[in-house]
C-alpha cells in the first residue's frame, strides 16, 4: 500500500465534500473520480518537475470550484473537461502515465487487423474461394495474440507504477 501525501488527502476530502453539490450523473460521465488518481501522480512528480508543481495549483482550483463548472454551462464544463485534459496529457507525455487497458486495447486492434490481414493473404495464395475463412480465422488469431501482449504490457505498467 502506497503511502499518500497530506495534499492529495485534503483533495480526497474536498472532492467528496463537492460531490454532493452535483449530480450524480455528472460525476460519473466527468470522472471526478480519475481527478483523484490524476492528483496523486501529479503529487509524486512534483519534487522534481516544476510542471507538475503548476498542475497542482489547476487540480485545486479545478476542486475548489468543481460544482461551478459541472453544474453551469456547456463552455464551463468543457473548460474542466480541457484543464484535466491537459494535465493528463502531460503525464503521459513526460511521465509515460497511461489509462488502465490502453495497451490492451491498442494490441487487439493492432493484432485484430494484422490477423484479418495476413489471414486473407495467406488464403488468397491458397485457395480464393475461402478468403472468408481466412479473414475470421487472422481474426480469432491476431485477436487472441494482441490481448496477451496487451496484457503483458499492461503488467509491466502497473509494476513500475505507471497506471493511472
Amino acid at each position: 500500500m502506497e503511502i499518500r501525501s497530506a495534499w492529495v488527502i485534503s483533495i480526497e476530502r474536498k472532492i467528496d465534500e463537492q460531490v454532493e453539490n452535483l449530480y450524480k450523473r455528472d460525476v460519473k460521465f466527468f470522472h471526478v473520480d480519475t481527478m483523484l488518481k490524476i492528483a496523486d501522480k501529479v503529487d509524486r512528480f512534483s519534487e522534481t518537475d516544476s510542471n507538475c508543481q503548476i498542475h497542482k495549483e489547476t487540480i485545486e482550483e479545478l476542486v475548489e470550484n468543481l460544482p461551478e463548472y459541472l453544474n453551469n454551462s456547456i463552455s464551463k464544463r468543457r473548460e474542466y473537461e480541457q484543464k484535466l485534459t491537459k494535465i493528463q496529457d502531460y503525464l503521459t507525455k513526460e511521465h509515460g502515465i497511461r489509462l488502465p487497458r490502453y495497451f490492451l486495447s491498442l494490441y487487439s486492434l493492432i493484432g485484430t487487423a494484422l490477423g484479418v490481414f495476413l489471414g486473407v493473404g495467406v488464403m488468397y495464395f491458397i485457395n480464393t474461394n475461402s478468403l472468408q475463412f481466412g479473414a475470421f480465422g487472422g481474426f480469432i488469431i491476431g485477436l487472441i495474440v494482441g490481448r496477451v501482449m496487451g496484457n503483458q504490457k499492461e503488467k509491466e505498467l502497473e509494476v513500475a507504477g505507471k497506471h493511472l
